[in-house]
């Protein structure tokens, strides 16, 4: 689920993982390579992140957010949160053959542009404890429609939306979220799932919400991910996409 804290501007990270082969100086295409075997993993620990985020954010009606992100952590020794912390460089990582740098600062590798988020090719030239390995990511979250979120709603009425199409999305990787923008403790989560989801919001729900006083009060966010535990040559990495959607909305009586 998202954070609370966030209200308006959607800030999300992709992190990917590494393998070590054989040690070579060339760094193969998409089209020579497969994948490395792999398995599933159920490992509380994991030696690696990658996370990759495309989002829409319409600020108004005139102005619209549009971003990819990604955001990948090594670790050695592994550990049980890999999402966040200071991580480890390798020799080289890749993004469908675009070389990700590692940031000093962060002590990650970090793409803020669009890297073939509906397909992406991850390529490892492991080190420091990292194996090295290569995996295509094609498991991407989506749906039919994003935009079926009204620009306004009534406590009194409630309402609902109906989300088609909806494929990828893994257990706990899907929501929908209305909050006011006023008081965190009103926030809403609505799950979503594979195929079609009618998501209702009654009158009792939206009781407690703060109406607005001359423009947009309240917000809503619709969240899809698909995120996967793999083990690569005895390491286990996480695999997180999302694909999100937010924009403003008037709560009115």
């Amino acid at each position: 689920m998202f954070k609370k804290s966030i209200i308006f501007a959607l800030i999300f990270c992709v992190v990917f993982s590494c393998k070590k082969n054989k040690k070579t100086n060339s760094i193969p295409t998409q089209t020579t390579v497969t994948n490395s075997p792999y398995s599933i993993s159920t490992a509380s620990v994991y030696s690696g992140s990658f996370n990759s985020v495309k989002w829409t954010n319409i600020i108004s009606p005139t102005y619209t957010d549009n971003g990819a992100f990604s955001e990948v952590y090594f670790f050695n020794p592994a550990r049980p949160d890999p999402d966040y912390g200071i991580g480890s460089s390798i020799n080289k990582l890749l993004c469908t053959n675009q070389v990700i740098e590692f940031d000093t600062v962060y002590k990650g590798y970090r793409n803020y542009s669009a890297v073939n988020f509906g397909n992406e090719f991850w390529q490892v030239l492991g080190s420091n404890g990292i194996p090295s390995f290569n995996y295509f990511n094609n498991n991407t979250p989506s749906c039919n429609n994003f935009n079926v979120a009204p620009d306004s709603i009534s406590k009194s009425s409630g309402f609902t939306i109906n989300l088609t199409g909806v494929v990828n999305v893994t257990t706990n990787g899907f929501e929908i979220r209305l909050f006011d923008g006023l008081n965190s403790d009103n926030d809403i989560y609505k799950p979503i799932f594979n195929g079609n989801s009618i998501i209702t919001f009654s009158p009792a729900e939206l009781s407690a919400f703060n109406l607005t006083t001359g423009g947009y009060n309240g917000y809503i966010s619709i969240t899809l991910e698909n995120k996967q535990n793999l083990n690569f040559y005895g390491s286990d990495f996480t695999f997180s996409k999302k694909n999100l959607f937010a924009k403003p909305i008037k709560i009115i009586p």
